[in-house]
């Protein structure tokens, strides 16, 4: 069956949605907490693990089981920037004349596309974000949601 792939309830509730038969009651529900960074995310990607994992944690959007596809982004992101900032000519030309853009920007091309996927799966682009609706917490009831 093809179609748009389903949403997480949670995203939903952003939405607005209000319909209780539009939202899955047995949906699994993992706690909003960022996970640590498995050993392989390193240099770049680590950066940018440390600097959003706090930012979508508040927000409600990392979870404790989505280290896989943050680690993703975080690599995706890791592997375009070493792409983009590389010396040399982004294209190259053949004795015979011909001319073809450099493999490392068709690679970071597709990085990028990548990452905008990706990107979205966490609310980290403005069309993604203007989708959800997040209520502002005061920071007293923080505790009291842990208890």
């Amino acid at each position: 069956m093809s179609g748009p792939k389903p949403q997480p309830t949670a995203l939903k509730l952003l939405k607005g949605e209000t319909r209780t038969e539009r939202l899955n009651q047995n949906e699994p529900k993992p706690i909003a907490i960022a996970p640590d960074p498995p050993e392989y995310i390193t240099g770049k990607a680590l950066e940018v693990w440390r600097e959003l994992s706090p930012k979508l944690e508040r927000l409600g959007i990392l979870t404790e089981i989505d280290f896989l596809a943050f680690s993703a982004l975080c690599i995706e992101w890791a592997e375009y920037i070493k792409l983009r900032t590389m010396e040399g000519e982004t294209v190259q030309t053949f004795e015979s004349g011909a001319k073809q853009v450099a493999p490392e920007v068709s690679i970071s091309h597709k990085c990028l596309t990548q990452l905008m996927k990706l990107f979205g799966e966490f609310g980290l682009t403005p069309s993604s974000r203007a989708r959800l609706s997040i209520s502002p917490q005061d920071d007293d009831d923080d505790m009291e949601g842990l208890l």
